[in-house]
């Protein structure tokens, strides 16, 4: 058999409803499937290994996200543009680095694909590496020059951050090692936010303008927990009271996450106990979190028994979150222990030296609180 006959036999073993495509809708089809038999038998017959689909995505494209090394070779042998991009502007290497397959990485790097060719959203290659994990796929992008600071387009965020909000120390790691700034700032933006008690729609009562964003590595390791990232950044030179725009530090937001292993090593490296530009400090937060070994730490480390609530903070629209109420304002921790009815943290604090007796700015005391009770969730309605 010739090998125009035996590239036509292969070719007609493909199903019948694919007699009807061109040869170059027929190959990108071949490609989806993992046929590479019809995938060669395709390109000797003289298929398009460019030929766009509707959204621009090429062969390439697809071997790329079937993560197919067999078929990524023929294509590239045959002419595939490397650095081809659908209607997104994704490119091969931008879906292989989703998959995070350093294998198909690797090939296309070979094949001189650039590491920070970036749709206008969605993350660089490195970043969307990044969230896989791998540690060796992110090795392969920074070798080939991926800008270990870039960001994306929506947020400002970095690798670095993304790497931290994943809970991959070791990719965190080798960004640092990589020049990667862990100051870096995401975008801030300017929201009306809701803090407390709307009666109605109409009602904007606890309702305020307020800077949201400005996130560095840190604050994303405080609000996620994320211990192993926090000590590598700090080790790295990240500011131990970097704060949000709002005021928040990197203690505040830790505590007011739940995340009082984390707050502690702040605390131990220094971070101030009593940063109040949030409208609460980080004594207030682990009183809402009930969280007693983190009370006991901040009083250690210094912190004012008797400090006041001033404002009221966010929390999500759509659910019941920790948040503090306006109603609260002027509380100190000591008096919301008395108002949540937590004996353990009434104790402690009892015994800090703080004012039993300190109402808040209505002039509810902590006995009067106690005995109305409150909730240490923000009464607020799921939508």
């Amino acid at each position: 058999m010739g090998a125009k006959c035996a590239v036509a036999w292969i070719v007609s073993l493909w199903p019948v409803v694919s007699l009807a495509m061109s040869p170059d809708a027929q190959l990108v089809e071949a490609v989806k499937k993992g046929d590479t038999v019809v995938v060669r038998a395709l390109l000797k017959q003289g298929a398009d290994v460019n030929s766009p689909q509707d959204d621009g995505a090429t062969p390439l494209h697809w071997a790329a996200y079937e993560d197919d090394l067999e078929a990524a070779d023929l294509l590239i042998r045959a002419g595939a543009i490397i650095n081809a991009a659908n209607d997104l502007g994704v490119t091969p290497l931008w879906v292989a680095c989703t998959n995070g397959s350093a294998a198909m990485i690797a090939r296309l790097l070979e094949g001189e694909a650039n590491p920070n060719l970036t749709p206008a959203t969605g993350g660089t290659p490195l970043m969307r590496a990044v969230r896989t994990g791998s540690a060796e796929a992110v090795k392969l992008l920074l070798t080939a020059g991926a800008d270990a600071n870039a960001t994306e387009g929506s947020r400002g965020q970095t690798a670095l951050m993304w790497a931290v909000t994943q809970h991959h120390p070791k990719v965190a790691q080798m960004l640092i090692d990589a020049g990667a700034d862990p100051e870096a700032r995401t975008k801030v933006s300017h929201q009306f936010v809701l803090t407390c008690c709307q009666e109605n729609n109409t009602d904007g009562t606890g309702s305020i303008w307020m800077e949201q964003g400005g996130f560095t590595p840190l604050l994303f390791a405080a609000r996620l927990g994320d211990l192993d990232s926090a000590r590598l950044l700090l080790a790295a030179g990240a500011y131990v009271d970097v704060a949000t725009p709002g005021g928040t530090t990197a203690l505040v937001v830790a505590a007011h996450s739940g995340h009082g292993a984390l707050a502690a090593l702040l605390l131990d490296h220094g971070a101030d106990p009593n940063a109040a530009d949030a409208g609460y400090t980080a004594l207030h937060a682990a009183v809402l979190r009930d969280d007693l070994n983190l009370v006991k730490a901040l009083l250690a480390h210094g912190a004012n028994p008797d400090a006041r609530l001033v404002g009221g903070s966010p929390a999500r629209r759509t659910a019941r979150d920790f948040a503090f109420n306006k109603q609260w304002i002027g509380a100190t921790p000591f008096w919301m222990a008395a108002a949540f009815h937590k004996a353990d943290l009434i104790r402690v604090l009892a015994g800090s030296g703080t004012d039993p007796l300190s109402p808040t700015s209505d002039g509810t005391t902590p006995l009067m609180a106690a005995a109305q009770g409150w909730s240490p969730r923000a009464p607020f309605q799921d939508a």
